[in-house]
């Protein structure tokens, strides 16, 4: 048996440039009992090879069906149109109740002329008017702070 041979199979083996022939001759040569002695620990190798060919999976391997894909990713898309419909649904819930609370105030004039007290009256409407329009901007950006604090789980810090 040509040793050399065998030498330049294995370089050609271990650098994956070997075909399919060679390797079976590798193989029936490790199988053999002629093997040189530089060789023997490659004969390990081969056997365990050999051996792990020959070993079943005791469980069969289950591949999802093209159908079960699907129904996967729509039961997951639906999860989450139906997730993001219930926050935009509680959003506007949050910001409705926000919104409709009424704020009262009452002014107490004494002593002063009827156009003062008039033009106080109208100057107040202004106030709660421009307030009333700040408020609903800034209301659903204080929701918006409220939810991202459920989502992140967010503590706010007193000082």
């Amino acid at each position: 048996m040509d040793f050399k041979k065998i030498d330049i199979l294995l370089n050609k083996y271990f650098e994956g440039r070997s075909s399919l022939e060679e390797e079976t001759f590798l193989k029936e040569y490790f199988s053999s009992e002629n093997v040189a002695l530089e060789h023997l620990p490659y004969k390990q190798m081969f056997d365990f090879f050999k051996q792990a060919r020959q070993e079943k999976n005791p469980t069969p391997v289950r591949l999802m069906h093209h159908k079960q894909k699907r129904r996967r990713f729509f039961a997951m898309a639906a999860a989450v149109i139906i997730g993001l419909g219930l926050v935009v649904l509680m959003q506007d819930n949050q910001n409705s109740i926000f919104l409709n609370q009424k704020s009262t105030a009452q002014l107490q004039f004494s002593e002063h002329k009827q156009e003062d007290k008039e033009e106080v009256i109208k100057e107040m409407k202004k106030f709660s008017y421009n307030l009333n329009k700040g408020v609903e901007k800034t209301g659903v950006i204080s929701i918006f702070g409220k939810t991202t604090q459920k989502v992140f789980k967010l503590k706010n810090e007193k000082k």
